[in-house]
């Protein structure tokens, strides 16, 4: 990835590190670009294949634009799904994903538009001067957080990281047979995966910290803060010895919504108690979490719909504190 090589990886300013993720979104290896590819190879007109790609660009658009709010960002994202169809979807399922909070359907991938909630709440963290997130700089790795940490991402680590593939590539071509060393001098793409295999697991050994989204989707209100403390825990199991944030998407829970589709009431205690009960071996900086905007937290209007929970320590005992700006 380009961040890795830049001078403060990117920078502070949105989009920063993420310019050359944003533009790879398209037509990269994910699960975005193969929900595209596959939307083209099989949807039946030729006006509606234009229409869901230039749906897809004004979405890249809108969230590599740092003038454009990360709200609407996320409603690019949500308007692919509208001009694709859903005409696999029952009456049932279009009348659910039309109430606010409802669940995404579309003939488009929904798993591929859901993967794009990394990008899209990262920069709901920008936003908020949480400018730390960084994508994770490498596919090939035994443990793949979803982001890394600009701030504790020093030059000294990319220098082993690459240093460290450098070295695994020679041993390689040492240990090989001369028809294997004459295949590497040939093909860069096994020297490559050599190289790339070994600054992965390089990389991951040297990070303090790390990150990874999950969401928490069609829960009832009650649900939802033992479904966080949950997740939250998940991640800290899967990366028992960093650091973890973690970013918990909550938008598509109809229960945070009244009767009258505005965003409901919540208490921060209800929240943050499950989360004081984990494991203090569990190491976490914070917990963000992306409720609908305007959600009301102790009878606070949360405009943004992000409430920060840091974890801090005293007297022995960690608990999570929510950083009210």
């Amino acid at each position: 990835m380009s961040w890795f090589d830049e001078k403060l990886h990117g920078g502070a300013t949105w989009p920063g590190g993420w310019t050359a993720d944003i533009q790879e979104l398209k037509n990269g290896r994910n699960p975005f670009a193969k929900g595209l590819r596959d939307f083209l190879a099989s949807a039946p007109t030729t006006d509606l294949k234009k229409a869901v790609e230039a749906a897809c660009d004004a979405y890249l658009k809108s969230l590599a634009d740092p003038k454009v709010s990360a709200e609407e960002t996320y409603l690019a994202s949500r308007e692919i799904a509208k001009v694709a169809g859903a005409t696999r979807a029952t009456d049932r399922e279009l009348a659910r994903s039309a109430m606010p909070g409802g669940p995404l359907v579309s003939d488009f991938s929904v798993s591929g538009l859901r993967y794009t909630l990394e990008y899209t709440d990262a920069k709901r963290l920008w936003e908020i001067r949480h400018s730390d997130l960084l994508p994770w700089p490498y596919e090939a790795s035994a443990k793949k957080p979803d982001y890394a940490s600009r701030q504790h991402t020093t030059a000294d680590m990319v220098k082993r990281t690459r240093k460290a593939g450098q070295e695994e590539v020679k041993a390689a071509v040492r240990k090989a047979s001369e028809k294997a060393n004459k295949q590497l001098g040939k093909h860069d793409v096994v020297e490559s995966t050599i190289r790339t295999l070994k600054e992965a697991a390089t990389f991951y050994d040297l990070s303090t910290h790390v990150g990874d989204h999950v969401r928490v989707t069609d829960r009832a209100l009650r649900q939802i803060p033992q479904q966080i403390a949950a997740d939250v825990r998940d991640k800290g199991d899967t990366y028992h010895g960093k650091i973890v944030r973690v970013v918990v998407n909550l938008r598509e829970n109809t229960s945070l919504y009244d009767g009258s589709g505005n965003p409901v009431s919540i208490s921060s205690k209800d929240i943050t108690s499950p989360l004081d009960a984990l494991d203090e071996k569990l190491s976490f900086s914070y917990v963000n979490l992306i409720f609908p905007p305007e959600i009301v937290v102790d009878d606070h209007v949360i405009e943004t719909g992000v409430v920060n929970l840091a974890a801090e320590s005293s007297g022995g005992k960690r608990t999570f504190t929510w950083l009210r700006y």
